[in-house]
């Protein structure tokens, strides 16, 4: 409300310095935090750019070079994911407007700031610090509009407002996929993209996968919280500019407001 702000920029010093405004132990912390959870993602990463099951060795490889370089703080990293965001983030930090911008940071992935084993989402910041983060020119419909732009350019089609009912299968290999107006299409490969319990349990024949995988599917909920979204888009006469100033800084970012982590959490 009295237009106070952190921004949280790429550069991790930075972010630290404006940490320190609100408070220095703060600042140490994150900083420290940032280092905990930098380790865990550079130990990581290279299996999730990998075959999630054939392991090439060159992956094998990094993972131990990582884990070694960062092994005084993955067991702490491993804690924390564990954990839930709320306790973290009460953990870790003091001041008030440190603890929002990481609360309402950390409820935009459509978790509870209290359910447990949710805690890695507050990795994600070191992500940013590490990788940081794109935006396609255009907005973010430009890069589907690429792809798709891309699959026409070599001969493809891109079918929209086509549900699929069921993926086809020849023995145990995927076909193809049968359309819920009755139309299959058949292809050398098929590539699912979304979540494991519908096309595990929706889409492929029943009897289709091992018995060990409905169990795991049975217990697997798609969204399993109350948190709900919507988009609204906003005509204005002119540039809003910030309370407290700092508008040509940050009118560009992505904003996260809340006065507390008790708000968030309400």
């Amino acid at each position: 409300p009295n237009g106070h702000s952190i921004g949280f920029w790429r550069d991790v010093n930075r972010t630290v310095e404006e940490i320190a405004v609100f408070s220095r132990r703060d600042a140490e912390s994150y900083r420290k935090f940032n280092a905990i959870m930098t380790s865990l993602w550079e130990t990581v990463a290279p299996y999730m750019q990998g075959h999630p099951t054939r392991l090439a060795p060159r992956t094998v490889v990094a993972m131990v070079k990582a884990a070694a370089r960062g092994r005084s703080h993955l067991a702490e990293a491993n804690r924390m994911m564990l954990s839930s965001p709320g306790a973290v983030i009460e953990e870790w930090f003091e001041s008030d407007e440190l603890r929002a911008a990481m609360a309402c940071y950390s409820v935009s992935a459509l978790a509870s700031l209290d359910a447990p084993g949710s805690g890695i989402v507050m990795s994600m910041m070191a992500v940013k610090h590490r990788w940081g983060l794109r935006r396609p020119v255009g907005g973010a419909g430009a890069y589907t509009t690429a792809l798709a732009a891309n699959i026409a350019r070599n001969g493809g089609e891109v079918r929209t407002s086509s549900p699929v009912a069921s993926v086809i299968l020849d023995g145990d290999r995927a076909v193809g996929v049968r359309l819920e107006s009755g139309e299959e299409g058949r292809a050398e490969a098929v590539i699912a993209t979304v979540d494991p319990w519908t096309l595990g349990m929706k889409w492929l024949p029943e009897g289709s996968l091992p018995e060990k995988a409905y169990r795991q599917l049975r217990g697997m909920s798609v969204i399993g919280n109350n948190i709900a979204l919507f988009k609204r888009d906003v005509a204005v006469r002119a540039r809003p500019e910030l309370v407290g100033g700092r508008t040509d800084e940050l009118i560009g970012s992505t904003m996260l407001l809340a006065p507390s982590l008790e708000y968030v959490r309400a």
